[in-house]
Order: structure tokens, then C-alpha cells, then sequence
């Protein structure tokens, strides 16, 4: 009779330890900025350490989705145009989830992120395959200048490798941009940066001749941006 009570007591007293020391979003933030700044074991192609050093705790916190089952959370982090990282906290200790984050080890080549947990590999965020689809053992990629992120919304790679700049028509809300702020705003009144003498409308996504000038094709059509000079 004792050793039966004694069991369901044991449950749950584990059960109350879990709960009490179930990481929360700022004891992992601060763990998470220490580790990248001093230990130096999260790979650096997810996590910057100048980045963390420079802004530390509060940026990862607010960059930080937590999801909390009582005895345990999970916590994924995405900075800028990182590849998300993936922790699961339990007692407050925090154990990485995705390979790309895995102590020492990083992805089999450069610019290259995890895509599933059976080991399938996918280009980061800005880079494509130099042989699409690849062959096996040929995860070889490279930049793609004009490539759309997959994350913040109207954010192109820029000419130079690993660098961002907003859509056509777009700017950055706070400029210059602080590291992982990608946010923009449509500005009407904006010269194209791809068609001559067009400029951006007050409805977003909309385009116009700039004065003086004429589509080419009116009303243009798709993707027909030409221009003819009409006069002052």
C-alpha cells in the first residue's frame, strides 16, 4: 500500500517541477544571446554574433515564436533572413532541434538549411541551386540577385551577395534598416528602380507614367511598362 502511494505522490511532484521550471520566453532569450555571444556554440551561419552582441536579449525575444505545453515549450527564433532555429525547453535546459544548430556541426555545404527531419536539405533564404534539381551529393547553390525572400514580405537580394533591398516601389521603414528589421512601406511618388519614368501610384502595387509621358500600350498590358514622351 505504501510503495502505491508513493508512486502517484513521486508523478506528481516530477509533474509540479516541470511546470515550475518550464523555460519561459525571456529566461531562453537570455540563455540564447549568452550562447551565441560567449560559448560560441550556435553555428554562426544562423546566428550572428555581432548581431546578438549588438541588440542581445530584447531582439531575440521579440523574434522569438514560444510554444508553451505545460512541462515543456518550444521556441523557434528567426533573425533577419536566418534560417529559423528550432529549441525545445524543458527544466530550463534547452536542446537544439534543427541540424543546422546541433553544437560544432553545421549543414553539409555553405547557404544551405535544413528542410525537413528526414535529413532533406533546401538552399537558404536569397540563394538557389547552381544545378536545379540537384543530383545527389550536389548541393552546390549560389546568390540570386532579384530573388524574392521567402520571409519578409517585398524584400529582394540585392547585387551583392547576402544583402537586401526593398521591392520596386518600396522602402524601408526605418532607414537604414537595423539589423533584422526587413519592414517596408509602399511610397507613392517613387521612380522605378526597373522602368524609366514610371512612378508609383497611392494605391499600392499600381504604377504610372511619370508626367509628360504615355504608356506605350494603353491601357498596358501585363508586364508592359514602356513609356513614349507626350510632352510637358
Amino acid at each position: 500500500m505504501t510503495m502505491m502511494l508513493r508512486t502517484p505522490l513521486a508523478a506528481a511532484g516530477l509533474a509540479l517541477i516541470l511546470i515550475a521550471t518550464n523555460p519561459t520566453q525571456d529566461e531562453y532569450a537570455s540563455w540564447l544571446a549568452d550562447q551565441a555571444v560567449n560559448s560560441g556554440s550556435i553555428d554562426k551561419q544562423v546566428l550572428e554574433k555581432g548581431l546578438v552582441s549588438l541588440v542581445g536579449a530584447p531582439l531575440i525575444k521579440l523574434s522569438t515564436v514560444r510554444q508553451s505545453f505545460l512541462f515543456f515549450s518550444l521556441f523557434t527564433t528567426r533573425l533577419g533572413n536566418q534560417t529559423p532555429i528550432v529549441f525545445f525547453g524543458v527544466m530550463r535546459i534547452f536542446v537544439p532541434l534543427n541540424a543546422s544548430v546541433t553544437e560544432g556541426q553545421g549543414p553539409p555545404a555553405p547557404h544551405i538549411a535544413p528542410a525537413d527531419a528526414q535529413g532533406h536539405w533546401l538552399p537558404e533564404d536569397g540563394y538557389v541551386w547552381i544545378v536545379n534539381p540537384p543530383p545527389p551529393g550536389d548541393l552546390r547553390v549560389r546568390w540570386e540577385p532579384g530573388r524574392m525572400s521567402s520571409g519578409p514580405p517585398h524584400v529582394v537580394a540585392a547585387d551583392v551577395e547576402g544583402r537586401w533591398l526593398p521591392e520596386d516601389g518600396y522602402q524601408w521603414i526605418v532607414n537604414p534598416p537595423v539589423p533584422g528589421d526587413f519592414r517596408v512601406r509602399w511610397e507613392p511618388g517613387r521612380l522605378s528602380r526597373q522602368y524609366a519614368h514610371v512612378v508609383a501610384t497611392s494605391d499600392e502595387g499600381q504604377w504610372l507614367p511619370e508626367r509628360g509621358y504615355a504608356w506605350v500600350a494603353s491601357p498596358p498590358r501585363d508586364g508592359d511598362f514602356r513609356v513614349k514622351y507626350i510632352g510637358p
